[in-house]
């Protein structure tokens, strides 16, 4: 479980050791708070810059602005600045609200519902309301893309109600998406198979089987659990060992009693990580690693942009980078994976990883910006810096879009063919005495690549549950300064952290007879926690809204994570 905080490099390595050489595919990079990777790997993907020039933007995800600041600041500049419309599917006010020409009445778990209605009514349907109608109206007749921003709107729901929106939105004419997964380099973990049921470089693992098999001598032979999965396994003593990978699931998976269980019950836990949790403090084994500013390698960020990081600070102690301490375990375990270096790490993902063809050591260290991937897709965007790529001296700098020697053709993924050059030492059981399975590192030469994930959108919407009518469904979200170890451990960011406070419209709190910043008890069917009310306009009645704390307390003793929603019972302290 974990691999996210990692660089590819780290991530890769470990997807090698877990699915090439122990061969299980239960394998996680998200911890229970975002999306299936099929989706957000095989939907049609947008660029950052598309917001500027896109039809509409419609929002189905958390709030920007407290996760993804970044992309919240280009999405309000598309709107405010440059006219573009923004629809919004959410069930609870946040940080684009003010800016938002049309607000969708979207009740926690009904997302998929309501996007199926927005669509039908841009296809020439009778729309369902008239939101819905000036919705669509907004969008028809505009030129450009709709841009989905597509996340997890609220941790106190399934993300079935997400995918289902996803899919009916997908049947748009031109449409792409942009991921708001918001845990730190997960897409590039996801892309290098630290997902169930996907192999390195954005393939299934039904397509990608033999293509790494040969390429690291094994596969899983059936696809795995997520992460909610291998908890309730770990629970029912199905799993005896459970690795956190910079994963802190008491803190971060949005059901803590589950969490709590698993590792309770789970016989043996080993940790990689920079620092001490409560998850790992009873783990059998502890492997300090290397964490940001201390590794080399490459990150993915939310449109596949591949970017350079360096080492700027060496790792105390025995702190290993996350790649040589899963190399170290493959060898240990008799698989040599003759990786020696960092940059011999990133080779090899060209090499074997499909969507990574034609990404080169050279265009990692060259391209002034990143590569977006797949290359046959997108070479014709990369920008040089000075010294990068080996060029003649009267061509050694160049601010001009070029197509690099080594891209691969302009075709279709599945049509690439590659001639995998990478040094290989293969030792097969062999009798040489040196103790080791010594495995292949590259596939066969000439071997067209397997096609790259699309998502099979045939997804049924959830059956959310009828209100009651004493209980207010909530939405929870994460904060940007919230009680994490950053927050709490940074001197200049330790004030700016939020006590979270159960946020409701102000009839409800007049109809519960609860005065505002009254201290109440908060009940789910999960449990039970102690909480200040606050009467907020913009709330819709019967909703309430709850920030996720990731010091492990709020909102995580609520969420039931086979829930499709979460409704509380509110009661005042006395």
């Amino acid at each position: 479980v974990g691999g996210a905080r990692s660089t590819n490099e780290g991530a890769y390595a470990w997807a090698r050791l877990a699915k090439g050489v122990l061969g299980t595919d239960n394998v996680d990079a998200q911890l229970g708070d975002g999306l299936p990777a099929e989706v957000v790997l095989g939907s049609a993907r947008a660029k950052i810059a598309d917001l500027d020039s896109a039809a509409a933007i419609v929002l189905c995800a958390p709030d920007l602005k407290e996760e993804l600041p970044v992309l919240f600041l280009r999405v309000k500049r598309a709107a405010t600045d440059l006219g573009v419309p923004i629809i919004d599917l959410s069930a609870a006010p946040h940080g684009l609200s003010p800016y938002v020409a049309h607000a969708l009445a979207v009740a926690p778990g009904e997302q998929g519902l309501v996007a199926a209605q927005l669509v039908a009514a841009l296809q020439g349907g009778t729309p369902a309301s008239e939101s819905i109608a000036a919705a669509a109206g907004a969008i028809s007749g505009r030129d450009g893309k709709v841009i989905v921003v597509l996340g997890r709107p609220s941790l106190a729901e399934r993300a079935d109600a997400t995918v289902a929106a996803a899919a009916a939105l997908s049947g748009l004419a031109d449409v792409a998406f942009v991921s708001a997964l918001r845990r730190g380099n997960v897409h590039g973990a996801i892309e290098m198979g630290l997902a169930p049921g996907l192999l390195p470089g954005r393939v299934t693992l039904d397509a990608g089987r033999a293509h790494f098999a040969a390429a690291w001598g094994g596969a899983p032979a059936a696809r795995g659990l997520d992460t909610e999965a291998i908890l309730r396994a770990c629970v029912e003593g199905k799993i005896q060992v459970l690795v956190l990978l910079g994963a802190d699931p008491l803190a971060d998976f949005p059901d803590r009693v589950l969490a709590k269980q698993a590792l309770d019950t789970v016989t043996t836990v080993v940790a990689v990580d920079a620092f001490v949790s409560e998850s790992n403090r009873r783990v059998k084994v502890f492997l300090p690693c290397a964490l940001w500013g201390e590794q080399a390698g490459t990150v993915t960020n939310l449109e596949g942009r591949v970017q350079r990081v360096g080492r700027r600070v060496s790792p105390e102690g025995s702190a290993l980078d996350d790649w040589r301490i899963a190399a170290e375990i493959a060898s240990r375990l008799g698989h040599d994976f003759d990786l020696e270096t960092v940059d011999e790490v990133t080779t090899e993902i060209a090499a074997v990883a499909p969507a990574w063809s034609g990404a080169s050591l050279a265009l990692v260290r060259g391209a002034r910006d990143g590569f977006v991937l797949p290359l046959a897709e997108h070479s014709d965007e990369i920008v040089l810096r000075r010294g990068g790529l080996s060029l003649d001296a009267a061509d050694a700098f160049s601010w001009e879009p070029i197509k690099p020697d080594d891209a691969p053709p302009a075709e279709p993924a599945e049509a690439t063919l590659v001639d995998v050059d990478v040094d290989v030492d293969v030792d097969a059981g062999d009798g040489d005495g040196d103790g080791d399975n010594d495995t292949t590192t590259a596939a066969p030469d000439d071997v067209a690549l397997p096609p790259l994930v699309v998502w099979d959108r045939a997804v049924v919407a959830p059956s959310v549950p009828a209100r009651d009518g004493y209980a207010l469904r909530v939405v929870v979200g994460r904060a940007l300064y919230d009680g994490g170890r950053v927050v709490v451990q940074s001197p200049s960011l330790a004030g700016l952290g939020r006590t979270p406070a159960l946020l409701v419209a102000p009839a409800d709190a007049q109809r519960l007879g609860v005065a505002n910043g009254t201290a109440v008890r908060a009940t789910s069917a999960r449990g039970s926690v102690n909480v200040e009310l606050r009467a907020t306009k913009g709330i819709a009645p019967g909703t309430a809204r709850l920030h996720f704390a990731a010091d492990g307390t709020g909102a995580a003793e609520l969420i039931d994570a086979t829930a499709v929603v979460t409704d509380l019972r509110v009661e005042t302290i006395r």
